[in-house]
């Protein structure tokens, strides 16, 4: 998909340049981790980006493919966290934007979230996270604290798939400061503690600092 061009869509290679970037292609995956995931010369590839674009999918495959077995971070990992410490960007569409809050989850039932008990806090495998309707928790990318001095959760799809009520108890579950839904087709670009929200819809900020 990334560089194949069909009738319909073209290549994300292509796209992404008419958007005025140069894009290069990292093929890291949760079956991979422990090869390219180490892989010197694609740490030095993505150190020498000035963003990285996650895509879509399955978030603890993205977050799993970033580690080692010992739950620290392979030279992936650490080449993203360090992009970003030097003022780089992170982004990401669906599962990739679930992943840029330190509060991370998937699977939950909207309806189950308000009724069942605590999610399970996730072990991360290569075949992705075992749960029932309740969810799974666990840590994303700890870049939030820096870009705006809180910890935030994400959720995607979110008017279309009416998961407001499983953001609310994930935040709470994961003590989240914020969380933020996302629209399809809508973004929102956080630097210095400010959100500019860019795209076809809405994006929605929950806000837990003062609630009890």
């Amino acid at each position: 998909y990334f560089y194949q061009d069909d009738s319909s869509v073209r290549s994300f290679e292509h796209r992404f340049a008419d958007a005025g970037f140069e894009a290069v292609y990292i093929p890291l995956t949760a079956e991979n981790r422990d090869t390219i995931g180490n892989d010197a010369y694609y740490a030095a590839l993505v150190s020498s980006c000035h963003g990285v674009y996650f895509t879509g999918g399955n978030q603890s495959l993205g977050m799993y493919a970033l580690e080692t077995a010992n739950r620290e971070w392979n030279a992936v990992g650490r080449a993203v966290q360090d992009l970003f410490t030097r003022g780089g960007f992170l982004a990401g569409t669906s599962a990739g934007a679930h992943m840029l809050g330190s509060v991370c989850f998937q699977d939950a039932d909207s309806h189950k979230a308000l009724t069942a008990p605590t999610p399970t806090r996730a072990k991360l495998t290569a075949a992705g996270v075992v749960c029932g309707d309740e969810g799974a928790i666990y840590d994303g990318l700890p870049c939030d604290v820096e870009a705006c001095g809180f910890t935030i959760t994400f959720d995607s799809h979110f008017g279309a798939r009416g998961r407001l009520a499983r953001l609310c108890t994930m935040q709470r579950s994961g003590g989240a400061d914020y969380a933020v839904g996302l629209d399809e087709a809508t973004g929102i670009a956080v630097s210095d503690g400010i959100g500019t929200v860019y795209g076809a819809g809405t994006v929605t900020v929950l806000d837990s600092l003062g609630a009890v």
